[in-house]
């Protein structure tokens, strides 16, 4: 499969979780309480990760200490892009824009 269609297959995934939560909201205290989690977000050295992981786990009703080093990953882990363009981020960024640029996904081009 290309990057591309593997791209379009995850985020219509996602889009169909999101809205059969939606529509469930009103009904179920699970769909009420879901939370979509990105991974820049969660990575140690980004700017909220201390809420998002306390967050997270309150939701899940686990006790949780972010100083607690058990919760964390030993690598050097960092935030992909932060408040970097992405495609700055990227080795082969022409090549990567050129794929998604005239597709349903030029969206992920953009700085968040």
């Amino acid at each position: 499969a290309s990057l591309v269609s593997s791209i379009d297959h995850e985020l219509r995934t996602q889009r169909a979780l999101e809205e059969a939560f939606a529509r469930l909201q009103g009904s179920c205290i699970a769909a009420r309480n879901a939370r979509v989690l990105y991974y820049e977000d969660l990575v140690d050295g980004a700017p909220r990760a201390r809420e998002e992981w306390e967050d997270m786990f309150a939701r899940l009703r686990i006790p949780y200490d972010f100083d607690d080093k058990l919760w964390h990953a030993d690598a050097d882990l960092k935030v992909i892009h932060g408040s970097k363009p992405v495609l700055d981020t990227i080795a082969n960024a022409q090549e990567v824009h050129d794929a998604l640029a005239s597709t349903p996904h030029a969206w992920m081009l953009q700085a968040r």
